[in-house]
């Protein structure tokens, strides 16, 4: 009974500390979530160097937006989420190559040994179902490494073949925007839980100014894409919607003010 009783105890203890916990956490959060650093801000002000600007648009391929890619016949929803950010895409790609501001393409492109070397002993679940459908995303020397039709190179662009997520892992991209003085880039593509959310950590490393473009970027998972670009916003740089980053740029060198991200 004795033990029983030391038992019980030590239990209503245990659950006792885990409900004034909670109660502490609680209010943590709750202070957290009122300080000025952790609400967006209804308005910014910011102004962006067209000369020191620099878009990306990260892996718009085939094998990840065309439907008879290689996600897309693995899940026919997939490249709906890619070709939906492709006409805001393709205006910022218009009028940067109006204005001169230098425009670079990251392609996603793998060796057959990439599949088959089995460097990971395990793998998010959703890689993994890829990889168990036996799935090869944009392998060399397929049309999958392609940029979709719709917002193919010009001459005046630079494209960076790239391996894993980050466009800046064992790419020239960093160089190539030192040669141009760039401080700000601006970042578009596919998808915002992957490729984008390690572009941007790695710039930012790099000590440049990263503003994603909101209706530039998308995720097949909802709420992967809405916290990313929360996490963003708060940690790493802006988050904004092409149409006021382009306001912001040709009104240079003013400072304009503009709404914060997802007011």
């Amino acid at each position: 009974m004795e033990g029983q009783h030391d038992s019980l105890l030590g239990l209503i203890e245990c659950n006792f500390s885990n409900r004034i916990l909670g109660i502490l956490l609680r209010k943590e959060i709750t202070h957290m979530e009122k300080s000025s650093y952790s609400q967006r801000p209804g308005e910014v002000t910011l102004k962006i160097n067209p000369k020191e600007a620099c878009l990306l648009v990260i892996d718009m391929q085939k094998g990840f937006g065309a439907p008879k890619g290689s996600f897309g016949r693995f899940d026919p929803e997939y490249p709906k989420t890619v070709q939906k950010v492709v006409p805001t895409i393709r205006a910022a790609i218009g009028y940067c190559h109006q204005v001169g501001i230098p425009v670079a393409y990251t392609k996603q492109t793998h060796v057959p040994e990439f599949f088959t070397a089995g460097l990971h002993a395990f793998v998010g679940r959703e890689l993994l179902a890829i990889r168990e459908a036996g799935v090869r995303i944009c392998m060399k020397g397929t049309e999958d490494t392609d940029v979709l039709d719709e917002l193919k190179p010009t001459d005046k662009d630079y494209v960076f073949e790239k391996n894993k997520a980050s466009s800046f892992y064992m790419t020239w991209l960093d160089l190539w925007l030192r040669y141009f003085h760039t401080r700000k880039v601006l970042i578009t593509g596919c998808n915002t839980g992957y490729c984008i959310i390690h572009t941007v950590q790695d710039a930012f490393a790099r000590d440049f100014d990263v503003i994603v473009v909101e209706d530039g970027v998308n995720d097949p998972v909802p709420y992967i894409h809405e916290t990313v670009l929360e996490l963003i916003d708060r940690r790493f740089g802006r988050v904004l919607p092409w149409k006021d980053i382009q306001t912001v740029l040709s009104r240079f060198p003013e400072e304009v003010k503009i709404p914060g991200a997802n007011p």
